[in-house]
């Protein structure tokens, strides 16, 4: 009996001692969890001390070219693949400078040529950002074999609406795949500054009608003088479906120089239907109704001085009612 009572007694610590060992390594295994790299950009790239991480470099004996550091939660910089198909989204507003670390992170992805999906998580990466910051991985990403690399670069600027986008809408307009090449112009169209006025001018010449139509389509949107060089050149290309288009564009356009171009280039067109509707345009602007080309030079040269200056379309508009 009492053999059997040992026996229990043994039997019992045993398993105290196996249920003890699992549960200290668990909490063991769940320290080492809580100690991997938070993914949350917010909360990972600065930490509390205001030192901000900085990628990997060759100089460190962890270097590693597929890599970038991150802040742990107990704000230890930690090297973190980036092939660990980590999505690095932030989860609310951040400075500015909290994203070099990202930047220079992608920056590497292409500079040392990685893999496609190296390549394109870095984009997707520098995408979340929107900030102008990404503009240099954006035009090394233009430079790359992989077409998709090269849209993906270009849908990473869609949402800037700033000028630093040009430089690369220009560089995309050299691309050989059409879509390529409309997505670079859509990228302008909430872009107001006179250098878009190379690619779009660019845009209207292509061989293909839809990265035509995406031009056609920013210069409508606009209705600003910024876009005045282009909508000229659109008249004057002569294809009467063009013409026709940069009629449109320049009627909305409150400007002395959009009348001066429909009279100039519309009412001398090769085309009968194209002379037809820049009358039409011009009588719609200005409520005047000539019926000839001299009579509208002749009246435009007396009254054109008089025309106002930086009027917003609708008070360019309520001005010519006046008259």
């Amino acid at each position: 009996m009492n053999k059997i009572h040992l026996i229990s007694i043994g039997t019992g610590v045993v398993i105290v001692i196996i249920l003890a060992v699992f549960f200290i390594t668990k909490d063991e295994e769940s320290s080492v969890i809580s100690e991997q790299p938070v993914v949350h950009l917010s909360k990972s790239v600065k930490p509390d001390n205001g030192e901000k991480a900085t990628p990997l470099s060759d100089d460190l004996p962890t270097a590693n070219t597929n890599s970038i550091v991150v802040i742990t939660n107990n704000n230890e910089a930690v090297p973190v693949k980036l092939n660990d198909n980590l999505r690095l989204i932030p989860d609310e507003p951040c400075p500015v400078d909290n994203f070099d670390v990202f930047v220079d992170g992608a920056l590497q992805a292409f500079r040392k040529n990685l893999s496609d999906k190296e390549k394109d998580e870095a984009l997707r990466n520098v995408d979340a950002i929107g900030t102008p910051m990404i503009m240099p991985v954006i035009m090394l990403a233009l430079e790359d074999d992989n077409s998709e690399i090269r849209s993906a670069a270009i849908d990473a600027i869609q949402s800037l609406d700033d000028p630093c986008v040009i430089p690369a809408v220009e560089k995309a307009m050299d691309d050989n795949e059409p879509i390529i090449r409309q997505d670079a112009i859509n990228a302008l169209l909430k872009v107001d500054d006179k250098d878009i006025n190379d690619a779009l001018i660019k845009a209207i010449n292509d061989s293909d009608e839809e990265v035509r139509e995406s031009a056609f389509e920013v210069m409508l949107f606009q209705e600003s003088p910024t876009i005045l060089p282009a909508a000229e050149a659109t008249i004057q290309i002569k294809n009467p479906e063009i013409q026709s288009q940069a009629i449109n564009i320049l009627e909305d356009i409150p400007s002395a120089s959009a009348i001066d171009a429909i009279i100039n280039y519309g009412l001398l067109s090769d085309y009968d239907e194209i002379r037809k509707a820049a009358a039409e345009s011009l009588r719609s602007i200005t409520g005047k109704d000539l019926d000839s080309y001299d009579k509208w030079v002749d009246w435009w040269d007396k009254n054109k001085t008089s025309c106002p200056e930086n009027l917003s379309a609708d008070k360019w508009a309520e001005w010519w009612k006046e008259r």
